[in-house]
């Protein structure tokens, strides 16, 4: 990566020229000097560890780009050889045997350069669309055969609607937490921040990614009255105020906290700003050429979606609708039919399913297409919809 030659031996003395001491009741007892190079935790380990994982994600997506691995079918447009956070890796590739023994391969390759091995315990392989002779030879090449759902960064990786199972572990997670402070002699103010900040900030990762089911949502704000009203999640007590009570702003009597199913529509709709804007997204990249395709975003039938979480964004577009606006330009990227660009909204749902054969611009045409310099390229009104244009 031509890193000065004076930044390398600097690097390189931070590795192998540290020395540890043991307390041993309050005092050093001597030193030793380290053998296994950095600690977790150290402050320059995330660095070095980013560094010797882009070695990895180059060796692997050369063999992609030779064709020695071959692309998953759904991973090929955007091409995605593989997703990385820290040290949990999930590769895609075809289900052909020869593709998993040069992924192996090269796990072998950057273990011999970094000293970085797989862990076979840890690694499951996931496979679909193949038949029992072939997953028996993917099982001798010595991978543990796991099954859909998993839970992956926290998060179950699932195509349909979460059951009681999937979201079992949010709950116990808000449990432990209110289990944990029931034995302090916490005050009202005290519990009332912790919910507003520990235990939403732990709602919050789910409802980034998912519309929670109702019962999930009661559960958490039935553990949360019962914390708040005593203190103890054990306790069965009649709260004497209702939770959705309880969200009100302070000013109209309520204690400010947020509403869990209004939040957890507020985090989901950046994800259609995000599916709508974003052109460094891999999500909404892969998303818009796997799923939207030739379809306009606005125009999908979300009955027909075989994932319940794409269905759950599109059943959000009426409440983003009314927060959107476009910003005209040149007109070349502001959809005609589609886009909130004048005081009416969307021209398709003002005039209906008939706006473009009554003033002669296509479904997909743009605005800069409805307009030349001497003014708009409109047939001649034939309704009072079209003339209040």
């Amino acid at each position: 990566m031509a890193f000065p030659e004076h930044f390398v031996k600097l690097i390189t003395e931070c590795i192998t020229s540290p020395t540890f001491s043991v307390c041993v009741n309050g005092e050093s007892c001597g030193y030793f000097k380290g053998a296994k190079g950095l600690r977790q935790g150290e402050s320059i380990s995330p660095y070095l560890f980013t560094i010797a994982m882009d070695v990895f994600t180059q060796m692997l997506t050369s063999k992609f780009n030779t064709n020695h691995i071959g692309f998953h079918p759904q991973a090929s447009n955007p091409q995605v050889p593989l997703l990385a956070f820290a040290d949990d890796i999930m590769i895609f590739f075809d289900g052909k045997k020869t593709s998993l023994e040069n992924i192996s391969t090269v796990l072998q390759q950057f273990s011999i350069l970094s000293g970085l091995s797989m862990n076979k315990d840890k690694t499951n392989l996931y496979l679909a669309g193949v038949n029992q002779d072939e997953t028996s030879q993917f099982h001798s090449l010595g991978f543990n055969l796991g099954s859909l759902p998993i839970h992956y960064l926290g998060l179950p990786l699932i195509h349909r609607k979460l059951r009681i199972s999937e979201y079992r572990p949010l709950i116990d997670k808000i449990t432990g937490k209110f289990s944990s402070w029931t034995a302090r002699a916490l005050s009202f103010p005290g519990r009332k921040e912790l919910i507003s900040s520990v235990i939403y900030g732990i709602i919050n990762l789910w409802a980034s990614a998912f519309i929670l089911p109702k019962g999930c949502v009661k559960i958490i704000e039935s553990l949360c009255t019962r914390f708040l009203c005593c203190g103890d999640i054990s306790k069965k007590t009649h709260a004497k105020v209702a939770w959705s009570s309880l969200c009100l702003p302070k000013e109209k009597g309520g204690l400010g906290f947020r509403s869990i199913n209004r939040w957890n529509k507020t985090l989901c709709l950046k994800l259609i700003w995000r599916l709508l804007t974003a052109g460094d997204s891999l999500w909404a990249d892969w998303l818009r050429n796997n799923k939207i395709k030739d379809e306009v975003f606005w125009q999908i039938d979300a009955v027909k979606q075989t994932s319940w979480i794409c269905r759950t964004i599109l059943h959000l577009r009426s409440l983003a609708l009314i927060f959107l606006r476009c910003h005209v330009g040149n007109g070349q990227t502001t959809s005609f039919w589609n886009n909130s660009w004048t005081p009416f909204g969307h021209l398709l749902d003002y005039m209906g399913t008939t706006g473009p054969s009554q003033t002669g611009v296509p479904l997909r045409g743009t605005v800069a297409q409805a307009c030349s310099p001497n003014g708009w390229i409109i047939r001649p009104t034939r309704s009072l919809q079209a003339e209040a244009l």
